[in-house]
C-alpha cells in the first residue's frame, strides 16, 4: 500500500514538473476542465428550468381540475343567479380584481329584478361597463400559448389532449361567467362532468406527472 502511494505521488510530481515546463499545455488542460464544468452546469440549469416549467404547468392543470370538481359539488339545479355566485367563489380569489368586478355585476343583475324598467335600464348600463372591464382584464391576463406549452413540455399525446380540453373549458367558464344565463350554466355543468370523468378514466394527471422528473 505504501509503495502504491509513493508511486502515485511520484506520478503527480512528474505531472506538475511537466506542466511547469509546458505552461501552454497546463493552460489547455485548465481550459478543458473549465469547459467541461461549464457544460455540465448549463445542462443542470436547463434541466432545472424545464422541471420548473413542467411543474408550474402541471399545477395549473391540476388546479383547473380541482376547481371544476368543486363547481359540480356546489352547483345543483335549478341553475340561477345564485349558481353564478357559487361558481365565482370557487374560481376566483376573494378581493381579486376579477372577483370584485364579477361581484358588482352580479349584485346589479340581482337588483335589476327588483326595480322599475326605467331604473333597470340605468343599472344595465352600469353592468355593461363592468362587463367591458372584466373582458379587458381577461384579455390582459389570458395565456394564449398555454396549449402550445402543454404540447411542448409533456410527451403523452392523449393526456395532453384531455388536459387541453379541460383547461379550455375552465377558461371559457371564466370568460363567460359574467354574462352567462341558465342555459350556459347547464351546458358548462354537463361539460365539466363529461370532461372530468374522462380525466379520471384516462388517468390524465398521473400520466402528466410521470413527465415531471428529468
Amino acid at each position: 500500500m505504501e509503495n502504491m502511494l509513493k508511486i502515485i505521488l511520484e506520478i503527480i510530481k512528474e505531472f506538475i514538473k511537466f506542466c511547469n515546463c509546458n505552461e501552454g499545455i497546463l493552460s489547455l488542460f485548465v481550459s478543458i476542465v473549465a469547459i467541461v464544468v461549464s457544460v455540465k452546469a448549463i445542462k443542470a440549469q436547463n434541466k432545472a428550468a424545464v422541471f420548473e416549467k413542467r411543474l408550474s404547468l402541471y399545477c395549473e392543470i391540476e388546479s383547473a381540475y380541482n376547481m371544476c370538481k368543486n363547481i359540480i359539488k356546489h352547483c345543483n339545479e335549478p341553475y340561477n343567479l345564485g349558481t353564478k355566485t357559487r361558481i365565482m367563489i370557487v374560481v376566483f380569489k376573494i378581493n381579486s380584481r376579477e372577483y370584485d368586478i364579477l361581484n358588482k355585476a352580479l349584485k346589479i343583475e340581482s337588483e335589476k329584478q327588483k326595480v322599475s324598467e326605467k331604473k333597470a335600464e340605468g343599472l344595465e348600463k352600469e353592468r355593461q361597463e363592468l362587463i367591458n372591464q372584466y373582458l379587458n382584464l381577461y384579455i390582459s391576463n389570458s395565456d394564449s400559448l398555454l396549449e402550445s406549452r402543454i404540447k411542448l413540455l409533456f410527451s403523452n399525446k392523449k393526456a395532453v389532449e384531455d388536459a387541453t380540453k379541460l383547461y379550455n373549458l375552465f377558461d371559457s367558464i371564466k370568460l363567460g361567467l359574467i354574462n352567462a344565463d341558465e342555459k350556459n350554466i347547464e351546458h358548462w355543468i354537463q361539460s365539466i362532468k363529461d370532461t372530468t370523468k374522462k380525466i379520471e378514466e384516462n388517468k390524465v394527471l398521473e400520466r402528466l406527472a410521470k413527465d415531471l422528473p428529468l
